[in-house]
């Protein structure tokens, strides 16, 4: 029971000290992606969602704006401008989106790996995510990444819920999940291929029940609901062509200083960024896929999420401009589950009491060493986006850049 209290004490020392310490009004960027986002939402508080013909033509036609978030992840700008309605816009309103967002993706981690997984999993899994650095630095921002964190991870496991049990309200919730992920976030669209791979791979392999329409079901169901979204926000879908346009210049075309330098790179940029922000969980994480590689799992979930981490991370590494760490910031999840795996494996052959207290001992000092991380990181210089230069700066390997 000590262990597990402990486990649990460690937990709320992070969640308490997250909720004490929010940014101030003038630490958010005003003139970044952040201010955006703020305008983007007290635009439509004010003027009705009406506002999104208008903000699409002027994202488009602006080479500056092109270079910041563009105004069509109509889940969170709808979720934002209506809590603007009713408590006035604020940046620290924004905050407080990614705080709760933060919050309930612990809960739903905890739920579905007690469930999956067990009690003991469970509960150093979630330690491990309350002292992510990157979790816990984009909690406190007014971006859409935390948010979108947790639309990603509901819908990671509820899918693995479909999987495992195969009942209709599970693939219905699974598949809600899925499209609110879309309509958050463009990027989004990444996890379909993954669970169309691993739809067919784990009905060949493991046996799991999928039928081909439940598989067509995850293609064409979100899609249909997401443009019949788009069409009665926007009034129809003409305005569709003109962002499509509009974002294929930005990224292929005629892709901004910023986007060249800041957020392009090699495959393996991520796992670089990674091993910056949180070094033993990384490094762990990359032990234990080897060793998954080389002892095929009897288990298919853990099968289930190293493909996930494969197919996903192979995706947005392919981008050409997407090699910002926050934009994976879902992998996180995957690698504090195989931290806590690869710790259980590296102790499995000690006697009962010797290997809980040096499991309790590895997890607790590799929270502490991330936790501390994202002080040193995040919280004394108050940094916003996450980029390869400004990690690698705050850890002294270049000389140190403005953020």
């Amino acid at each position: 029971m000590f262990p597990r209290f402990l486990y649990v004490f460690c937990f709320f020392l992070s969640v308490l000290f997250l909720c004490l310490h929010p940014l101030s009004e003038n630490q958010f960027g005003t003139q970044s992606d952040e201010g955006y986002y703020y305008s983007y939402s007290k635009t439509i508080s004010q003027n009705g969602v009406g506002s999104f013909h208008n903000l699409i033509h002027w994202y488009a036609s602006s080479e500056q704006a092109r270079k910041h978030p563009n105004p069509f992840r109509v889940g969170y700008l709808l979720l934002t401008s209506t809590l603007f309605k009713f408590f006035g816009p604020s940046y620290s309103l924004l905050g407080m989106v990614s705080l709760i967002s933060f919050l309930i993706f612990l809960g739903v981690c905890f739920y579905f790996a007690r469930k999956h997984f067990g009690i003991d999993v469970a509960l150093m899994f979630v330690l491990l995510l309350s002292a992510s650095p990157l979790m816990l630095g984009m909690s406190r921002r007014g971006l859409v990444d935390s948010s979108n964190n947790l639309l990603w991870g509901l819908a990671v496991w509820l899918f693995l819920d479909f999987l495992d049990k195969g009942s209709l309200f599970k693939y219905l919730l699974f598949l809600m999940s899925f499209f609110l992920c879309l309509v958050f976030k463009e990027i989004s669209i990444v996890l379909l291929p993954f669970f169309i791979i691993f739809s067919f791979w784990g009905r060949h392999a493991y046996g799991i029940k999928i039928s081909n329409g439940q598989i067509m079901g995850i293609i064409l169901w979100p899609l249909l609901a997401l443009g019949c979204m788009y069409g009665i926000v926007l009034g129809g879908w003409s305005d569709l062509g003109v962002l499509a346009t509009s974002l294929f210049k930005t990224h292929y075309q005629s892709a901004n200083p910023y986007a060249l330098y800041y957020s392009s790179g090699p495959w393996y940029r991520y796992i670089v960024d990674f091993i910056l922000l949180s070094p033993v969980t990384t490094l762990l994480c990359i032990g234990y896929v080897f060793y998954l590689f080389l002892n095929p799992p009897a288990n298919w979930k853990k099968t289930y999420f190293l493909c996930y981490f494969i197919i996903v991370y192979s995706l947005l590494s392919s981008f050409q401009h997407s090699k910002v760490v926050r934009f994976a910031i879902n992998l996180d999840m995957v690698m504090c589950l195989f931290s806590v795996f690869m710790v259980f494996e590296l102790f499995r052959r000690l006697e009962s009491q010797q290997r809980e207290k040096w499991l309790l001992f590895a997890l607790v000092i590799i929270f502490a060493v991330n936790f501390k991380s994202f002080l040193n990181i995040f919280y004394f210089p108050s940094l916003l986006d996450p980029i390869s230069a400004n990690l690698l700066s705050l850890q002294w390997f270049i000389p140190m850049s403005r953020f």
